[in-house]
């Protein structure tokens, strides 16, 4: 392959994209399926003990200020009830638009009320660290399934995009398909470095940033790269252009 030059018809943009996009959502479902079943429930027994705690705290603060307050069916959380307190307050004689801004405050108040609670702090830091532990363990496995598992299954090393719009992954220079090692580094890197560092640091609004970028680096690019591809040197290229090692 050193010596040999590979006349190749450029992989299409719109090929790129789609997938790219595909398997970003193909993963995207799964994560939600998988957050709102199982991730809940597990979640919510884990953190049996502080979700107690936060709910008496903040029942405590609503009941002695007489707000009124509802249950998260999420996650069995109590939270501020807007609705029924813009509704007393328009029947006070207040207008919509006020009655909401006098609801933002009073839910703002006790959040100020409960963040000088040091046991409330520390049962509301445990359980958002559990919620975002949930979050990557929820979207570890969408991405070792598409990114990974079925890849290693398949003798072009296609994700089930690259099986529907005929693409495959090669090293960059030499069209060689990618071998098992490679692979799973490249998983890794999909998910430490594309999507576990970057939600750590920015949350949700990272990933939609990645997104982003990424899509312009496909469009701009030579062979029609993602962030990975281009660290990596692989590229997607047609079936057909492959060659095995």
């Amino acid at each position: 392959m050193d010596n040999y030059q590979l006349q190749e018809k450029k992989f299409s943009i719109w090929k790129r994209i789609f997938i790219f996009l595909l398997d970003g959502l193909m993963s995207f479902i799964v994560f939600v399926l998988l957050f709102n079943t199982i991730g809940t429930f597990l979640l919510k027994q884990i953190c049996h003990n502080d979700i107690d705690i936060l709910n008496t705290k903040y029942q405590n603060v609503c009941e002695t200020n007489n707000y009124p307050y509802t249950i998260d069916k999420q996650f069995n959380l109590y939270i501020f009830d807007n609705a029924a307190y813009i509704d007393i307050k328009i029947n006070d004689g207040l207008t919509v638009e006020d009655a909401y801004e006098e609801s933002e405050k009073k839910d703002q108040e006790i959040t100020e009320i409960l963040s000088k609670d040091p046991e409330y702090v520390k049962s509301y830091k445990k359980f958002y660290s559990n919620y975002k532990i949930m979050i990557v363990f929820d979207m570890f496995i969408p991405l070792l399934i598409f990114q990974l598992i079925i890849p290693l299954f398949t003798k072009k090393r296609q994700t089930l995009s690259m099986m529907i719009f005929k693409g495959t992954m090669v090293r960059k220079n030499d069209n060689v398909l990618i071998s098992k090692n490679f692979l799973l580094l490249r998983f890794f890197f999909i998910f430490i470095v594309e999507f576990l560092i970057i939600y750590l640091l920015l949350s949700a609004i990272g990933t939609i940033f990645t997104v982003l970028i990424t899509l312009i680096v496909i469009c701009f690019t030579k062979n029609r790269l993602t962030l990975h591809d281009a660290i990596l040197k692989l590229k997607i290229t047609n079936p057909d252009q492959a060659f095995n090692q």
